[in-house]
Order: structure tokens, then sequence, then C-alpha cells
């Protein structure tokens, strides 16, 4: 834009009136360059946009008459970054054109202009930066051999651009004394470039647009509010930071304002924390749960209300953490018959006033809301997420309802495994047994164990534990975990304990069958299958059992009106021989009937008693109950399977 020896006459000068006068010609310069810059980059882009073969280009190629040649690097390095794939960018001037040229890393730069030299009236550089000068009759001989050569070698392009990461770590670990351990590593460059470190699940707030032309964003991050900077090509992602959690790739650095040091992360990308970290896999052919979950935060971007439909209330609970992971406080409201009656009448109101939320509903539970409460006008978007042959239920949709059917293939074979450990080998483990998971940590000492964990945080740091180590066994329950789809990267899958439904097969062995094996050992006995059957029964109890309970609640009400649960399951318990978990289920299902009501600090008060008098008939209108129904339909359905592959 000007001599360099501005600035140098500047640092080197001792008038500081002078020193004042250079310094304003230096910002207007640079303010001048910035204007430059962004003309000839929406320029370059204009034109490359323009080809309609561009996703097959290898090199990029592109120039104008009288371009500014002080920008032409820059221009290419927002046009590498931007593309991924090597860039050249020229300004001619009459027959001879003068360039700049910046490249991947993985792409040799210089090694490609030397395989055209002869075509070339001079060039110079190194693997990933270049100057050229050349002649407008040799540009197609030039950038015909330049993919030549990338034919050649076998370059391979990818859409994105591939980042990799020196280290996951958490919100807490960003302080001082790890900046100063960082700086110890100075100075940095190529050879040895400035770490880069990935945080994960983070709330995005208070986002600021800067720069001349407002490309670069401000944000803070996390819980403690830590200032982070953004540069170039975040804007599409900053409508999603009100909805979902972001992952995010950063080197850290100390900002210096005003004598006042800060931490700030320079933030080198963005993605939602639900999206894979290669995001090559979203695009695979077929509906993916990634591509559903992204439309989710488009339509609540544009405040429109979306459901996911669970065949069952297990299924939908070994989604939720994931869910509640994934979006923020407020956005996620499941809707199911373990809600109390006016827990789960306000969420239906909310959906069917149409407001902005993601709704987890089981297949039981959005049956009823669509027999007694109009859709939603504003609600166009649903996702399904069934196994083949389950029974979805006989819904009927409005015409502009697009429905996002997900069904994961799981058609494995399976075996009888011993479940012994396998020394140096990786082994995914089925259990979701207290007992089971006991007798593992005694038995495989370098075990780690993700079951039982409600925080995805948790469930996380224990996966990246594990990959650390070179061998062992991972112990899950087929909880949804996020990030991960890497069932294939194990050489074995067993299963300790029997799952309750195929569909919870599904969410553990999702990718196994690309190890080609396809095969899963079962470590378990057939007396699991009735440890199932007899924990549904407990949760969802019989007719008989619901009288029993209501005729001890009907005994307390006709002393007060009001007992407390314990006094009730230790009543039954006696009685009846009823656990307390078979008390409480009791208990939901006779909310649902409005013959009593829980209220806080454990108490119940009997309503109603004229409804149905000292005997219930029917359990039909019982959401709770009509879950239970559904569990043991999918419990059904994975016996069968699993008799008919080992042939029990």
């Amino acid at each position: 834009m000007g001599s360099a020896r501005v600035g140098i006459e500047l640092l080197l000068g001792s008038d500081g009136q002078q020193a004042q006068e250079q310094a304003r010609l230096l910002n207007r310069m640079n303010e001048e360059r910035r204007q430059v810059e962004e003309s000839l980059v929406e320029a370059a882009v204009a034109a490359l946009n323009a080809n309609r073969d561009l996703e097959h280009e290898s090199i990029l190629l592109v120039g104008g008459e009288g371009w500014n040649v002080g920008v032409l690097g820059i221009v290419a390095s927002r046009l590498t970054a931007r593309y991924n794939r090597p860039a050249i960018v020229i300004s001619w001037n009459g027959n001879i054109g003068k360039a700049s040229a910046r490249s991947p890393e993985e792409f040799d730069l210089y090694a490609a202009l030397d395989s055209v030299r002869d075509s070339l009236l001079g060039f110079g550089g190194h693997k990933m930066a270049a100057g050229l000068s050349i002649d407008r009759d040799k540009v197609e001989l030039v950038e015909k051999g330049l993919k030549d050569y990338a034919t050649r070698i076998g370059y391979k392009w990818e859409a994105h651009r591939r980042y990799f990461a020196d280290l996951e770590i958490e919100e807490e670990d960003i302080n001082p004394s790890f900046l100063a351990e960082l700086k110890k590593l100075e100075p940095f460059g190529q050879g040895n470039p400035v770490p880069a470190f990935v945080l994960r699940g983070q709330i995005i707030q208070g986002t600021t647009r800067v720069g001349a032309t407002g490309n670069h964003l401000r944000l803070k991050v996390g819980a403690n509010k830590i200032s982070g900077i953004a540069f170039n090509g975040v804007e599409s992602l900053e409508d999603h930071f009100p909805y979902c959690s972001q992952d995010l790739l950063f080197g850290l650095d100390e900002n210096n304002y005003k004598g006042k040091k800060t931490i700030q992360l320079k933030v080198r990308d963005i993605k939602s924390s639900f999206h894979p970290d290669d995001r090559s896999e979203v695009n695979v052919t077929g509906t993916s749960l990634w591509k559903g979950l992204a439309r989710a935060v488009e339509e609540l971007a544009n405040r429109r209300p979306v459901v996911v439909v669970y065949p069952t209330h297990r299924s939908l609970i070994k989604h939720q953490s994931a869910m509640d992971y994934c979006f923020y406080p407020g956005k996620v409201l499941p809707i199911h018959g373990h809600l109390s009656p006016e827990e789960r009448s306000h969420r239906q109101d909310m959906l069917s006033r149409g407001s902005a939320a993601l709704y987890m509903m089981t297949a039981s539970s959005l049956n009823l809301f669509l027999q007694q409460l109009p859709w939603p006008a504003n609600c166009r978007y649903v996702i399904k997420l069934w196994l083949p042959g389950q029974v979805t239920g006989d819904f009927c949709w409005a015409e502009n309802v697009e429905i996002a059917e997900i069904q994961p293939n799981v058609e494995f074979a399976m075996y009888r495994d011993s479940g012994d450990p396998v020394p140096g080998k990786r082994v995914l483990v089925y259990a979701n047994l207290p007992a089971t998971i006991n007798r593992l940590r005694a038995t495989w000492p370098d075990i780690q164990i993700e079951s039982g964990l409600p925080d995805m945080g948790q469930r996380l740091r224990i996966r990246r534990r594990y990959w650390s180590d070179r061998q062992g066994a991972l112990v899950s329950d087929g909880t949804r975990t996020l990030g991960w789809s890497a069932a294939d990267r194990f050489e074995k899958l067993i299963l300790l304990d029997s799952p309750l439904g195929w569909y919870e097969l599904s969410l553990l062995a999702e990718r196994w069958g690309e190890t080609g094996a396809q095969r899963i050992g079962v470590a378990f006995e057939p007396a699991a299958l009735a440890i199932n059957r007899q924990f549904l029964d407990r949760l969802y109890p019989s007719l008989a059992v619901i009288n029993q309970v209501w005729s001890i609640l009907l005994r307390a009400s006709s002393r007060g009106g009001r007992c407390s649960v314990d006094d009730l399951a230790f009543a039954l318990k006696e009685r009846f021989t009823l656990s307390r978990l078979e008390t409480l289920s009791a208990l939901h299902v006779l909310a649902d009937l409005n013959l009593c009501r829980l209220r806080k600090r454990s108490s119940i008060m009997a309503i109603n008693r004229g409804i149905s008098g000292d005997h219930i008939d029917s359990l039909d209108s019982s959401p709770y109950w009509l879950e239970g129904i559904a569990e043991r339909l999918v419990l059904s359905d994975w016996e069968e399977r699993l008799i008919s592959s080992l042939e029990w």
C-alpha cells in the first residue's frame, strides 16, 4: 500500500509530532489495505463460484486486471482457508501477471511450481507460500500442469479444513498458571506451532462483531465467560449460539488492553457439540441424527418447535443427557408418562401453542397428544427414532410437516461368549447392573466405566481417558454419548447384561458392523431375560397391584386424608410384600387417574374417591401405564431376536 520506510522512520524517530503524523498515515494505509483486501476477496470468490466444476478443482487459480499486488498474498491465504485447497491469485498488467500462492500444509506448493518452471517467468517460495510471475499466454498451460501434478501425486482435498488438536481441556484448566506454562514453550512458529486445544459443550454468549467489515467475532465462553476472538468465517454459526452448545478449537493468548492482562481464546474453529469431529461424516448417505439435530437448530432459530419421537421411555432417557448437553437449558422438554400430570399438561400446552423448544416425546405420549390437543401450526419438523418392525402408532400428520425417520442398522449376528478379560485388546462391554459392574472392577483392573453416569461431560472425560490408553475395556450402558461413533475401533463387543430392547443395543453398537465381523458376544444366561421382565413388572405394576395400593391409600385417607410415601410403602411391604419402586409406580398411575396427588415433602393426598369407588377397573387412561405397554413390546421383540439368533 506504500513504502515500508514510513514504518521504519516511525520506530527510529525522536520527534513526537512527526511520529504522530506517521502513525496516522500508517493507520490510513492499513484501513485502505483492509478495504482493498475485502473487495478483492469478494471478487475472487465470485469468480471461483461462477465455475460450476469448482468442487472438482484441485488447485484454484483466479486473477484480475490491476489488482493490488500488495494484498495478493492475504487474498490467497483467505481463499485457501475458505476452500481448503491451494490458491493462486494473479494481478494482470498487460500480458504479464504477478501472483501470490498459498497452500494447505499437506500440499507442497514449491514442488508443484517447480514442475511447471519452464512455463513461468519466475517463481520462489517454500512449501506453503510462493510468489511467481507469468505470461498471460501461458496461464492455461500452467494451470493444466499444476493440476496434472496434483493428479500424479494423488492429492486429495477435503471440503473442510482438517485441524489437529494437541489436548482436550476443561474450562477450569484455563488459568494464568496454565498460560505461564505455555509461554515456556515459546517462541512459536514453523516447526513449533502454537498448541491447539479443544473445549467441548460450551455456552457462547456476549457476541460482538468487530473489524472494519464486522467479519470477526468477539465472544464470551462458558460459565466463567472467558474472552475469545474468532477471525473470519464464523458469521453463519452466530445464529446457532443461543440454542445449542459448541465445541471450540483454539490457541491461548494473553490480551493486554490498557495495562490489564486477560486470557483470550484465539478461536480457529467452532462446531455444534452434536456434530462429529470429522465433518465429512455428516455428509454420508441416508438420514442421520446429526443432520436431524442441525435441522432442529434451524427450526428453533426460526422460533418453531421440533418434536423427536422415541419408541419407549427408556430409549428417550438414553438420549436425554446428550440432548441436555447439546442444547441450552429450557430448550429441551421431555414429554412422557413418567412426568407428573401437572408437568406433562404444562408441556403439552406449550407444544400446542407452538412454543419454540425441542420436545422429546415417547410414541404413547405423542399418540395421546394427537388425540387430545391440536397440532401446532408452526411445528413443521418431526424426527422419529424407530427400529424396523416396531409398532410406531397410526399418526396423521398435517401436509406441511416433514417426518425424518432414523432407523439405525443393527442386524448383527450374536454368539455365546465367556465374558472373560481379553489381554491386549480393546473391548466394548455392555453392563447395566450394579453387581455386574462391581464384579468387573475386581476382574479387569484397567477397565474404564461410564455406566450409570448421568452427566455427559463425565462420560466424555471417561472416554478421553480410555482412548489415551493402549488397551483395556470400556463399560457402557447404551446411553447415547456425543461425538462418538467409534464402535468400529474396538476389537470385541460383549454383552454381560441383557439390554431391555434392540433399540438400546443400536446405541451401543453403532458402526460396529464396519469392523467386518458384525458379531456380538453374549455372556449372560437366559435368566437375565427374566430379570428384565421382573424389573418392568415392578416399574409398571399390574391392575391388581394398583388396587392393593389404592385400598391402603383409601384407609389412610379415611384417617385424615394425607400420609407419607414412606408410611404407605411400609404398610404395603408388610401386607402385600410390595417394593418401594412398585409403590411409587402405582402412585404415578393413581395420579394419572386423578385419584391421588403427590405433593412435595413425600406426602400423598387421596382425592376423588367417588370416581372409581373402592376398585379400579381400567388403567387405559394412564400415560404411565401406556409407557409400560410399549416397554414390554420392545423387550419381547428383543427376546425373540436374541433367542432366534442363539437358538437358546
